[in-house]
């Protein structure tokens, strides 16, 4: 997940996404967007002010399949570590 962040960090920061409301956004982090579309439940309040066209949509649809894939695969290691014990 860590090198998934710190690509998706570089990737995002070579781009500039327009925000959705020219008055209502905070500012461009790429590490807190690239991570906020890794992590499935927590928001941390940077996707749904930006826009995102052509490949970058593919992009953080990817990342936000990834993420799920990852958190689904962690909690199921947890779950099976939990019952040996």
């Amino acid at each position: 997940m860590a090198v998934l962040w710190a690509a998706g960090s570089l990737a995002f920061a070579r781009a500039d996404h327009p925000p959705l409301k020219s008055d209502e956004h905070p500012a461009w982090n790429p590490a807190l967007f690239a991570l906020d579309l890794l992590l499935p439940v927590i928001d941390l309040g940077q996707v749904g002010f930006w826009q995102l066209r052509g490949g970058w949509q593919w992009l953080s649809a990817a990342f936000i399949l990834l993420g799920w894939i990852l958190a689904t695969t962690v909690a199921a290691g947890a779950t099976r570590t939990l019952r040996r014990t």
